[in-house]
């Protein structure tokens, strides 16, 4: 009865904590299928070169926060 119970709590933690990544591929399918129906396509090299242009900066700031907070900054 225990092991259940600790296969239960990991399953579910373990879906919990997949969720966010879930949900994200579930968006990212939904807009390539309306994409493909708008005959623009959203993964084009250059549309790809924008987003990870546009995402850059907040990818080092983010980067530099975690630092600081780390560090015992804040």
């Amino acid at each position: 009865m225990d092991k259940k119970n600790l296969l239960t709590k990991r399953v579910k933690s373990t879906v919990y904590g997949l969720s966010s990544v879930v949900i994200m591929l579930i968006v990212f399918a939904i807009f390539a299928v309306l994409n493909m129906f708008q005959g623009i396509s959203f993964l084009s090299p250059s549309n790809l070169s924008t987003i990870l242009n546009q995402a850059s900066f907040l990818v080092i700031v983010g980067i530099a926060q975690a630092i600081v907070i780390l560090m015992g900054g804040i």
